[in-house]
């Protein structure tokens, strides 16, 4: 996400359409980012905190990592359809919601295969003009 094909880079460009998202939000909205590489992380957990949620995107770099996006999904999948989580306590009541997740990569990623999205309805976004090694930034939105 480094590439300069798009200036200043493919991260910056990724970053300023994760904020058009952001910016649109209402405050009954609620969103999260999940920054991830060869290693998904939750940078902000389920939220309607508009700045916030600006202040982690500003805060994200470029990495020269390879790319998983199958751990970003599962984290985002984990979340998104709680009866998944791994870590969640006997007999805790959860419920799945849809939920919109917006993928902004420049393409460098193997296909994901035999996975369940179950509520998550995916939006990718492709930054620059060829695929590399890295892909960015997920915004997880519930209306």
């Amino acid at each position: 996400m480094s590439a300069s094909d798009i200036q200043p880079s493919r991260v910056e460009e990724a970053k300023k359409q994760a904020r058009a998202i952001i910016d649109s939000m209402t405050d009954r909205d609620l969103a999260m980012l999940v920054s991830f590489s060869d290693t998904a992380q939750v940078l902000v957990s389920y939220t309607n905190n508009r700045n916030l949620l600006r202040q982690r995107l500003d805060a994200i770099g470029p990495t020269h990592h390879s790319t998983s996006l199958r751990d970003a999904l599962q984290v985002a999948s984990g979340l998104a359809n709680p009866e998944r989580a791994v870590d969640r306590p006997a007999g805790s009541e959860t419920e799945s919601l849809e939920a919109d997740v917006y993928i902004f990569t420049d393409g460098g990623f193997d296909d994901v295969k035999d996975f369940s999205l179950g509520n998550l309805q995916p939006h990718l976004v492709s930054i620059g003009t060829a695929a590399a090694k890295c892909a960015l930034i997920m915004v997880h939105r519930w209306p």
